[in-house]
């Protein structure tokens, strides 16, 4: 009867025979650093690409969940394998599962948290190239602010005597600019008669902007989270 569980397992396992288990004795340790740099290649890859003008939905919303998954997955093959270490006839292969998954969790546990920190810096390089595509419609609000001695109730009047067109942030996922202001004369807590600010959620459920101050004053927390600056803009990380 103790031989039943044993089978069962071994069936989920690389056989004892030939080049199946000439693989699985080689390259353990191998397939783990293959599968860790998969995973968080993916992830970065996608911190990328969300922030140029093919930005995707799907990747935006996924992009994170590979890493999760495969630090799970190896921390339930580790789990299964010290259960298989009590059957004779799977105790090699159930090794090899454990060092697998111990190679993984110990390059993806300590790298994780640098791993979203450098995916954070690559996306801030995609809003900074954003906030130098608005520069010709900054220079252009204060273009009309002097010949008008207020600023246009919206970017529309700006075209086509500022501008041929209002221009794009050049991000897929987040395309428009977004304006708005205080009737003539007023200003919020922070010298501002008007602001830009791109939405540009992360993915999950936040409600992350990319805002730009005339006045240059960014609180350190603020609109629902807190903020980063990125040049004369801030993000804010709700």
């Amino acid at each position: 009867m103790q031989d039943t569980p044993a089978k069962a397992l071994q069936g989920t396992l690389p056989s004892h025979n030939g080049k199946t288990q000439q693989f699985a004795k080689r390259h353990p340790i191998g397939s783990a650093i293959g599968l860790y740099l998969f995973v968080h290649g993916f992830y970065l890859f996608s911190c990328w690409y969300n922030v140029t003008r093919f930005g995707s939905w799907v990747l935006l919303w996924w992009a994170f969940l590979p890493m999760v998954l495969a630090a799970f997955g190896a921390a339930v093959l580790g789990a299964a394998g010290l259960v298989g270490l009590c059957f004779r006839r799977v105790r090699r292969d159930c090794l090899i599962l454990m060092l697998g998954g111990a190679v993984y969790l110990l390059l993806a546990i300590p790298t994780f948290r640098p791993t979203i920190r450098l995916g954070n810096l690559i996306r801030m390089d995609g809003f900074r190239s954003a906030a130098s595509r608005a520069e010709p419609l900054i220079a252009a609000l204060w273009h009309y602010h002097g010949d008008h001695q207020k600023m246009p109730e919206d970017l529309n009047q700006l075209v086509p005597s500022y501008l041929p067109e209002i221009p794009a942030t050049g991000l897929g996922l987040y395309p428009e600019f977004k304006y708005s202001r205080l009737p003539t004369g007023a200003k919020d807590d922070y010298g501002n008669s008007w602001t830009l600010v791109i939405p540009c959620t992360s993915g999950g459920v936040n409600f992350d902007t990319f805002r730009y101050h005339p006045s240059g004053v960014y609180p350190k927390d603020g609109f629902g989270g807190s903020l980063e600056r990125v040049g004369d803009w801030a993000y804010v990380h709700e």
